[in-house]
């Protein structure tokens, strides 16, 4: 959360894509340790060795925002399937709403199909709280599937 809060305040005036990838290019011109980031249509994901953290920077039409996420979460817990998504820590810091969760690996994997890593019960779960299931969302922890993207549900 320390790391989010100074990028929160390094964000204070970004309110589109392009401002946080301007911001973003000033930084990593300026730092030995340069900000590696991904985006989507309504998030931008800062990317660090076994963190990332998130920030709205669009509107959450259906494709959801940090706090969708994490409500989303809060229902995987209550129904017991938390373990099927990466765990999210809503924020709000300096006028930036965000989340940070755990760094997942084997996003994108092509030698995956994301649905023979999970149970029948977890495959009706997902596919009822998660919509946009790709393989560019979904990542593997201890050989189950880990999704990392479960903003639009």
């Amino acid at each position: 959360m320390k790391f989010a809060a100074k990028l929160a305040k390094l964000f204070e005036n970004c309110h589109s894509l392009r401002d946080y990838i301007y911001v973003i290019n000033h930084y990593n011109e300026t730092h030995v340790i340069k900000l590696k980031y991904n985006h989507g249509i309504s998030r931008i994901a800062i990317i660090r060795s076994d963190y990332v953290i998130k920030f709205d920077y669009g509107e959450e039409f259906d494709f959801g925002n940090c706090a969708s996420e994490g409500r989303i979460y809060a229902q995987a817990v209550e129904d017991g399937m938390e373990h099927l998504l990466a765990k999210t820590t809503v924020f709000s810091l300096h006028g930036h709403s965000g989340c940070v969760m755990p760094r997942v690996k084997g996003i994108n994997s092509r030698h995956k199909y994301w649905c023979d890593y999970c149970t029948d019960e977890e495959y009706l779960w997902l596919r009822n709280h998660v919509y946009d299931l790709h393989r560019g969302n979904v990542g593997y922890h201890n050989g189950k599937v880990c999704i990392i993207d479960y903003a639009a549900g």
